[in-house]
């Protein structure tokens, strides 16, 4: 966002690390994160600018006519609470197709919550399929060298 700031304003900047930390995003502390970089004559217009916009209170996107809203208060404002990467972290541990791990929905203005209605989720199954076959590709690899090695033991 502060380079995107920056380049409105005319200023030249760049970003260092990002692909790098967007590869390896544990490498982010000893990086120091991602690094602005700005010319030194335009130094001081840009620690002005981006102080100027810090403090900034950023439009409100506006209201969606088919956006969901809360069924208490009529709110959009509203948060997914986390069901599908659970499910996903317990379909890779388990290797069992998991659809029925359903998100709530909160209203942030009332606190009203709800569970999603239940659907098909087809990046569920495919995150399963791949599981599924990565473990009997392993499977089927650690037999193989096994029975190598025991059909090589018995003609020595």
């Amino acid at each position: 966002m502060a380079s995107a700031t920056l380049e409105a304003a005319g200023i030249v900047n760049s970003l260092a690390d990002t692909y790098y930390l967007g590869l390896v995003w544990t490498a982010s502390t000893a990086l120091r994160w991602i690094r602005l970089n700005v010319r030194d004559v335009d130094l001081e217009e840009a620690r002005d600018l981006l102080a100027l916009t810090a403090d900034t209170d950023w439009p409100v996107e506006p209201e969606q006519a088919n956006a969901e809203k809360c069924v208490a208060c009529g709110s959009v404002d509203l948060t997914l609470k986390s069901g599908p990467r659970k499910t996903m972290a317990l379909m890779l541990i388990t290797y069992i197709p998991l659809w029925f791990w359903r998100s709530r929905v909160e209203c942030r203005g009332c606190g009203a919550s709800w569970r999603v209605p239940l659907r098909f989720r087809p990046d569920l199954l495919i995150v399963w399929l791949t599981a599924a076959l990565i473990v009997w590709f392993l499977l089927a690899l650690t037999l193989m060298i096994s029975g190598f090695v025991i059909y090589g033991r018995r003609r020595a």
